[in-house]
C-alpha cells in the first residue's frame, strides 16, 4: 500500500468492500483467489508475493498441485 500510495479504500476495488479490507489487512481473513486475482491484474503485484503475503509458498503450491488434474496445465500457467 505504502509503495503505490493506496489507502483501504482504494483496495475495496480489488478485495470487494471496506469490511474484507479490514478483515485481510488485520489477519483474520486470508486473500482469496480471486481477491489474488483481482490484486495482480490490477496492481500488477506478482502472484508470488501475494501467494506468500498467504503463507503458500511457489515451490508449496508445485508440490501441493503435483500428482492432481492440474499437472496437464500448460507450463505458462504454472506457480
Amino acid at each position: 500500500m505504502e509503495q503505490q500510495g493506496l489507502t483501504r479504500k482504494d483496495l475495496a476495488e480489488y478485495l470487494g468492500s471496506m469490511s474484507r479490507v479490514s478483515e485481510v489487512l488485520g489477519g483474520k481473513r486470508s486473500l482469496s483467489l480471486s481477491m489474488i486475482r483481482s490484486i495482480h491484474a490490477g496492481l500488477g503485484i506478482p502472484y508470488e508475493v501475494l501467494l506468500q503475503e498467504t503463507g503458500i509458498k511457489s515451490g508449496e503450491c508445485r508440490q501441493v498441485l503435483s500428482g492432481s488434474p492440474f499437472n496437464n496445465i500448460p507450463k505458462r500457467f504454472h506457480l
